[in-house]
């Protein structure tokens, strides 16, 4: 049976247009384009996963085995600093070294962005089974 128009003559048979399936293919293409791009565009602004270099170290300066190296951490212990923790200086970077401390701390630490010495604590610190790096 045969579709029939409002005026009751027989309706021409319906067929499949391709332009609309074209102009949504075309716009799909763009649209997967763009999004393409963008994602190439803001690649180079992602927030890097790793810390910033370092380009200053903070500490004193020492030797270990006639390599260059920072003293970061000492311990007051007898009336003298000992090194408890060192850093070798492979890249022989600038090395600030802080104010000399005056206080009651015997723990120091220096700090990692400039250059101060913060107070770890007063107790004695047992240095068994610590690298030390020399006394001061």
């Amino acid at each position: 049976m045969a579709a029939r128009n409002t005026e009751g003559n027989e309706a021409p048979p319906r067929t499949t247009s391709v332009r609309p399936v074209a102009w949504l293919a075309l716009a799909v293409t763009v649209a997967a384009a763009a999004v393409f791009a963008s994602l190439q565009a803001t690649r180079g602004e992602t927030p890097s996963r790793h810390p910033a270099a370092v380009t200053i170290l903070y500490g004193r300066r020492t030797t270990v085995g006639g390599r260059p190296a920072v003293c970061s951490e000492l311990v007051r212990q007898a009336g003298r600093w000992t090194c408890t923790r060192l850093r070798l200086n492979t890249g022989t970077l600038p090395v600030v070294t802080p104010p000399r401390y005056h206080g009651p701390c015997t723990h120091l630490r220096a700090d990692a962005a400039s250059p101060v010495w913060y107070c770890l604590g007063n107790d004695p610190v047992p240095l068994d089974g610590r690298p030390t790096g020399g006394t001061f």
